[in-house]
Protein backbone atom coordinates (compact mmCIF):
# COMPACT_ATOMS: atom_id res chain seq x y z
CA UNK A 1 0.00 0.00 0.00
CA UNK A 2 1.42 3.60 -1.04
CA UNK A 3 0.03 6.21 1.30
CA UNK A 4 1.82 9.66 2.33
CA UNK A 5 -0.49 10.57 5.22
CA UNK A 6 -2.20 8.44 8.11
CA UNK A 7 -4.75 8.56 10.51
CA UNK A 8 -4.37 7.38 13.91
CA UNK A 9 -7.17 7.62 16.85
CA UNK A 10 -9.42 9.91 14.49
CA UNK A 11 -6.15 12.89 14.17
CA UNK A 12 -4.80 13.43 10.56
CA UNK A 13 -1.11 13.58 10.19
CA UNK A 14 -1.48 16.36 7.93
CA UNK A 15 -3.22 18.34 10.12
CA UNK A 16 0.02 18.64 12.47
CA UNK A 17 2.75 18.85 9.72
CA UNK A 18 3.35 14.39 9.95
CA UNK A 19 4.15 13.13 6.76
CA UNK A 20 5.07 9.47 5.76
CA UNK A 21 8.79 9.92 4.21
CA UNK A 22 11.58 7.61 4.18
CA UNK A 23 15.66 8.44 5.63
CA UNK A 24 18.31 6.80 3.95
CA UNK A 25 20.59 4.55 5.76
CA UNK A 26 17.18 3.72 7.61
CA UNK A 27 15.81 0.76 5.98
CA UNK A 28 13.41 -0.93 8.10
CA UNK A 29 10.36 0.91 6.27
CA UNK A 30 7.89 -1.02 4.93
CA UNK A 31 8.80 -4.38 6.77
CA UNK A 32 6.18 -6.05 8.40
CA UNK A 33 3.97 -9.64 7.99
CA UNK A 34 1.25 -9.76 5.57
CA UNK A 35 -0.73 -11.63 7.78
CA UNK A 36 -0.66 -15.15 5.54
CA UNK A 37 0.46 -17.54 8.21
CA UNK A 38 -1.73 -20.00 8.48
CA UNK A 39 -0.50 -23.42 10.76
CA UNK A 40 -2.83 -26.80 9.71
CA UNK A 41 -3.83 -29.23 12.40
CA UNK A 42 -3.55 -32.96 10.71
CA UNK A 43 -2.23 -35.85 11.56
CA UNK A 44 -1.39 -39.11 9.63
CA UNK A 45 -2.23 -42.63 10.49
CA UNK A 46 0.61 -45.29 10.58
CA UNK A 47 -1.12 -46.62 7.23
CA UNK A 48 -1.31 -43.96 5.05
CA UNK A 49 1.20 -41.98 3.20
CA UNK A 50 -0.78 -38.83 3.85
CA UNK A 51 -1.80 -36.41 6.59
CA UNK A 52 -5.40 -35.71 7.55
CA UNK A 53 -6.51 -31.89 7.75
CA UNK A 54 -8.36 -31.00 11.15
CA UNK A 55 -8.58 -27.17 11.19
CA UNK A 56 -6.42 -24.31 10.90
CA UNK A 57 -5.20 -21.19 12.56
CA UNK A 58 -3.46 -18.24 12.24
CA UNK A 59 -0.73 -17.55 14.13
CA UNK A 60 0.59 -13.71 13.32
CA UNK A 61 -1.29 -10.87 13.33
CA UNK A 62 -0.51 -8.25 11.03
CA UNK A 63 2.75 -5.95 11.45
CA UNK A 64 4.46 -3.25 9.52
CA UNK A 65 6.48 -0.47 10.34
CA UNK A 66 6.67 3.08 8.48
CA UNK A 67 8.64 6.45 8.90
CA UNK A 68 7.12 10.08 9.30
CA UNK A 69 8.72 13.32 9.33
CA UNK A 70 7.55 17.32 9.75
CA UNK A 71 8.12 19.24 7.05
CA UNK A 72 6.29 22.07 5.56
CA UNK A 73 4.88 21.60 1.98
CA UNK A 74 4.30 25.41 1.47
CA UNK A 75 7.99 26.41 2.23
CA UNK A 76 10.80 23.39 1.57
CA UNK A 77 9.20 19.81 0.80
CA UNK A 78 13.18 18.74 1.23
CA UNK A 79 13.62 20.34 4.49
CA UNK A 80 14.27 18.35 7.60
CA UNK A 81 12.46 19.64 10.37
CA UNK A 82 14.36 18.93 13.87
CA UNK A 83 11.76 17.61 16.38
CA UNK A 84 11.81 19.67 19.16
CA UNK A 85 11.29 17.82 23.06
CA UNK A 86 7.42 19.12 22.92
CA UNK A 87 7.24 17.55 19.52
CA UNK A 88 8.81 13.99 20.72
CA UNK A 89 6.83 14.14 24.05
CA UNK A 90 3.35 14.85 21.67
CA UNK A 91 3.91 11.96 19.44
CA UNK A 92 4.62 9.72 22.51
CA UNK A 93 1.25 10.61 23.84
CA UNK A 94 -0.55 10.96 20.46
CA UNK A 95 1.06 7.30 19.51
CA UNK A 96 2.37 4.94 21.96
CA UNK A 97 -0.94 4.02 23.73
CA UNK A 98 -1.70 2.82 26.77
CA UNK A 99 -5.57 2.30 27.16
CA UNK A 100 -5.76 -0.04 24.03
CA UNK A 101 -6.27 -0.55 20.41
CA UNK A 102 -6.49 2.01 18.34
CA UNK A 103 -7.65 2.69 14.54
CA UNK A 104 -5.07 2.98 12.06
CA UNK A 105 -5.67 4.37 8.01
CA UNK A 106 -3.75 5.77 5.63
CA UNK A 107 -4.69 8.15 2.59
CA UNK A 108 -2.60 9.04 -0.74
CA UNK A 109 -2.92 11.88 -2.45
CA UNK A 110 -4.73 10.78 -6.05
CA UNK A 111 -6.01 7.68 -5.16
CA UNK A 112 -9.10 6.46 -3.71
CA UNK A 113 -9.54 3.42 -1.40
CA UNK A 114 -7.45 2.77 0.94
CA UNK A 115 -8.98 5.25 3.24
CA UNK A 116 -11.56 2.71 3.40
CA UNK A 117 -9.23 0.06 5.41
CA UNK A 118 -9.42 0.52 9.47
CA UNK A 119 -6.67 -1.44 11.51
CA UNK A 120 -6.66 -2.01 15.54
CA UNK A 121 -2.87 -1.09 15.95
CA UNK A 122 -0.71 -0.66 18.73
CA UNK A 123 2.02 1.07 18.03
CA UNK A 124 5.79 1.94 19.13
CA UNK A 125 8.36 4.48 18.29
CA UNK A 126 12.38 4.17 17.35
CA UNK A 127 13.88 7.85 16.80
CA UNK A 128 15.69 8.89 13.60
CA UNK A 129 18.75 10.88 14.22
CA UNK A 130 20.52 12.91 11.82
CA UNK A 131 23.84 14.74 12.88
CA UNK A 132 22.97 13.86 16.68
CA UNK A 133 18.97 15.85 15.64
CA UNK A 134 15.77 14.03 16.21
CA UNK A 135 14.22 14.69 12.78
CA UNK A 136 11.45 12.14 12.51
CA UNK A 137 10.28 8.33 13.99
CA UNK A 138 9.74 5.06 12.29
CA UNK A 139 6.56 3.93 13.49
CA UNK A 140 6.32 -0.26 13.77
CA UNK A 141 2.91 -1.37 13.64
CA UNK A 142 1.00 -4.54 15.29
CA UNK A 143 -2.45 -5.12 14.71
CA UNK A 144 -4.90 -7.11 16.97
CA UNK A 145 -5.66 -9.66 13.92
CA UNK A 146 -4.64 -11.09 10.49
CA UNK A 147 -6.60 -8.50 8.58
CA UNK A 148 -7.53 -5.39 8.44
CA UNK A 149 -11.54 -3.95 8.31
CA UNK A 150 -13.71 -1.88 6.66
CA UNK A 151 -15.89 1.50 7.98
CA UNK A 152 -18.32 1.39 10.34
CA UNK A 153 -21.34 -0.07 8.50
CA UNK A 154 -24.89 0.21 10.04
CA UNK A 155 -27.89 -1.58 9.21
CA UNK A 156 -31.13 -0.72 10.36
CA UNK A 157 -34.69 -2.44 9.85
CA UNK A 158 -38.57 -2.22 10.89
CA UNK A 159 -39.69 -5.61 11.28
CA UNK A 160 -42.97 -7.43 12.06
CA UNK A 161 -43.35 -10.62 13.50
CA UNK A 162 -42.13 -12.82 10.84
CA UNK A 163 -40.84 -10.60 8.68
CA UNK A 164 -37.10 -10.97 6.59
CA UNK A 165 -34.59 -8.68 5.36
CA UNK A 166 -30.40 -9.72 3.97
CA UNK A 167 -27.68 -8.22 4.35
CA UNK A 168 -24.93 -8.90 2.36
CA UNK A 169 -21.29 -10.01 4.13
CA UNK A 170 -18.26 -8.26 2.24
CA UNK A 171 -15.92 -9.49 4.17
CA UNK A 172 -12.62 -11.11 2.57
CA UNK A 173 -12.04 -14.07 4.53
CA UNK A 174 -14.78 -16.78 5.03
CA UNK A 175 -16.60 -17.36 8.33
CA UNK A 176 -18.49 -15.85 11.01
CA UNK A 177 -18.70 -12.32 12.02
CA UNK A 178 -20.76 -11.25 15.08
CA UNK A 179 -21.83 -7.06 15.10
CA UNK A 180 -20.09 -5.08 16.83
CA UNK A 181 -24.02 -3.72 18.68
CA UNK A 182 -27.29 -5.01 17.90
CA UNK A 183 -29.93 -2.59 19.24
CA UNK A 184 -33.35 -3.90 19.51
CA UNK A 185 -36.23 -1.73 19.85
CA UNK A 186 -39.24 -3.16 20.71
CA UNK A 187 -42.21 -2.30 19.10
CA UNK A 188 -44.93 -5.17 20.95
CA UNK A 189 -44.66 -7.27 23.54
CA UNK A 190 -42.87 -10.79 23.00
CA UNK A 191 -42.28 -13.94 25.10
CA UNK A 192 -39.95 -15.42 22.84
CA UNK A 193 -38.56 -12.90 20.41
CA UNK A 194 -36.33 -15.07 17.75
CA UNK A 195 -33.92 -13.34 15.04
CA UNK A 196 -32.41 -16.43 12.87
CA UNK A 197 -30.25 -16.41 9.82
CA UNK A 198 -30.99 -18.74 7.04
CA UNK A 199 -26.83 -19.67 6.85
CA UNK A 200 -26.37 -20.10 10.31
CA UNK A 201 -28.16 -23.82 9.84
CA UNK A 202 -24.64 -24.22 6.71
CA UNK A 203 -22.52 -22.78 8.86
CA UNK A 204 -23.29 -24.70 12.17
CA UNK A 205 -24.87 -27.63 10.93
CA UNK A 206 -24.81 -29.73 14.29
CA UNK A 207 -26.25 -26.79 16.58
CA UNK A 208 -29.61 -24.79 16.01
CA UNK A 209 -28.07 -21.18 16.34
CA UNK A 210 -31.08 -19.12 16.76
CA UNK A 211 -30.84 -15.59 18.94
CA UNK A 212 -33.62 -15.71 21.58
CA UNK A 213 -34.79 -13.07 24.21
CA UNK A 214 -37.43 -14.28 26.29
CA UNK A 215 -40.55 -11.65 28.15
CA UNK A 216 -39.60 -8.53 26.04
CA UNK A 217 -41.91 -5.86 26.78
CA UNK A 218 -43.38 -3.06 23.94
CA UNK A 219 -40.77 -0.32 24.26
CA UNK A 220 -38.18 -2.07 26.16
CA UNK A 221 -34.63 -0.98 24.12
CA UNK A 222 -31.64 -4.10 24.35
CA UNK A 223 -28.19 -3.52 23.59
CA UNK A 224 -25.91 -6.69 22.43
CA UNK A 225 -22.06 -5.58 22.03
CA UNK A 226 -18.96 -6.80 23.01
CA UNK A 227 -20.44 -9.91 23.98
CA UNK A 228 -22.46 -8.11 26.86
CA UNK A 229 -26.17 -7.84 27.03
CA UNK A 230 -27.65 -4.60 28.30
CA UNK A 231 -31.49 -3.33 28.71
CA UNK A 232 -32.86 0.10 29.33
CA UNK A 233 -34.91 0.74 32.88
CA UNK A 234 -38.50 0.59 33.37
CA UNK A 235 -39.37 -2.42 31.67
CA UNK A 236 -39.08 -6.35 33.02
CA UNK A 237 -35.87 -6.96 32.42
CA UNK A 238 -33.56 -5.85 35.14
CA UNK A 239 -29.81 -6.11 34.36
CA UNK A 240 -29.84 -9.43 36.52
CA UNK A 241 -32.24 -11.15 34.87
CA UNK A 242 -31.71 -10.21 31.11
CA UNK A 243 -29.11 -12.66 31.57
CA UNK A 244 -31.50 -15.65 32.42
CA UNK A 245 -33.71 -14.65 29.56
CA UNK A 246 -30.89 -14.74 26.65
CA UNK A 247 -29.77 -17.81 25.33
CA UNK A 248 -26.46 -16.24 24.49
CA UNK A 249 -26.36 -17.18 20.50
CA UNK A 250 -25.27 -13.71 19.19
CA UNK A 251 -26.36 -12.36 16.02
CA UNK A 252 -23.73 -13.14 13.65
CA UNK A 253 -23.21 -12.48 9.65
CA UNK A 254 -21.51 -15.75 7.66
CA UNK A 255 -20.17 -15.70 4.47
CA UNK A 256 -18.91 -19.35 3.31
CA UNK A 257 -16.79 -17.92 -0.31
CA UNK A 258 -16.95 -15.80 -3.10
CA UNK A 259 -19.99 -17.17 -4.51
CA UNK A 260 -22.70 -14.15 -4.12
CA UNK A 261 -25.57 -16.78 -2.73
CA UNK A 262 -23.15 -17.66 0.15
CA UNK A 263 -22.62 -13.77 1.15
CA UNK A 264 -26.30 -13.25 1.59
CA UNK A 265 -27.55 -13.52 4.71
CA UNK A 266 -31.30 -13.81 5.51
CA UNK A 267 -32.57 -13.10 8.82
CA UNK A 268 -36.30 -14.09 10.05
CA UNK A 269 -37.73 -12.21 13.03
CA UNK A 270 -40.46 -14.51 15.12
CA UNK A 271 -41.83 -13.66 18.03
CA UNK A 272 -42.88 -10.15 18.23
CA UNK A 273 -42.12 -6.75 16.45
CA UNK A 274 -39.03 -4.76 16.73
CA UNK A 275 -36.53 -1.96 15.10
CA UNK A 276 -33.00 -3.16 14.57
CA UNK A 277 -30.01 -1.61 14.22
CA UNK A 278 -27.11 -3.69 13.30
CA UNK A 279 -23.05 -2.28 13.21
CA UNK A 280 -20.32 -3.70 12.39
CA UNK A 281 -16.90 -3.79 10.18
CA UNK A 282 -16.22 -6.40 7.74
CA UNK A 283 -12.88 -7.78 7.28
CA UNK A 284 -10.23 -6.28 4.58
CA UNK A 285 -7.29 -8.95 3.20
CA UNK A 286 -4.94 -5.99 2.83
CA UNK A 287 -1.15 -5.37 4.17
CA UNK A 288 -0.72 -1.46 5.85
Amino acid sequence: MYADVFEFNGIKSSDLGYYIVGFDGFSNDGVGTAGNEVTFSTSKPSNSYSWNFHGSKYENPLTASFQIGKFDCGIDKDKNYELSQQDCAFLLRWLVRTDGYKFLRFFQGGYEGCENTFFRVQNKLQWIRVEGAIVGAQIDVTCDAPFGYSDVQIYEVSCSNGSSFAIYNDSDTAGALYFDETDILMTSDAQNLQIKNNLDALYSPTIQYVTQLKNCKNGEHITIANHMIETSKNTGHTRENINNDFNFKYPRLINFSDINETRKNIFTVAGGSCRLSFSYRTIRSVLP
